[in-house]
């Protein structure tokens, strides 16, 4: 399995996972998982997707969007992209993330600090005094 979710901020911030050689079926099944965890909290929720140990990733755009299980409104809050290293999988998870993502509020960073601190700035509830955030995600 190439994908890991897991809460940062329990029912606030989803760590979404990508590593290694990902197939279409992780790609659908992490998304199930996925909507499954944002629909359990009845807070908006922001998504870190920490891409960047991701080394393959199917190229097929088209069946890599229908593969995915989820809608851009079913995504409520943030979602952070952290890139990679590999520019043909920075560029390919850019052009996915542009069209499953469409309507959400996207943003792209270099890292998991830069992505915790953008998250920091736009939600007041996870200011470093008002809500504990892990400084680190190992």
């Amino acid at each position: 399995m190439a994908y890991q979710l897991s809460w940062c901020v329990p029912h606030h911030v989803i760590r979404y996972r990508l590593y290694g050689n990902l197939t279409l079926d992780e790609v659908t099944q992490s998304s199930i998982d996925y909507i499954e965890m944002v629909k359990s909290s009845d807070a908006d929720v922001h998504t870190i997707v920490d891409i960047a140990q991701l080394e393959t990733f199917p190229t097929n755009l088209h069946q890599v969007v229908t593969a995915v299980r989820f809608k851009a409104e079913d995504v409520r809050g943030w979602a952070v992209l952290v890139y990679p290293a590999n520019p043909m999988v920075q560029y390919t998870m850019a052009m996915t993330a542009q069209m499953v993502l469409k309507h959400a509020k996207l943003r792209m960073v270099n890292d998991m600090q830069e992505a915790l601190d953008f998250l920091r700035e736009k939600d007041a509830a996870l200011a470093a005094n008002s809500l504990p955030i892990p400084q680190t995600i190992g």
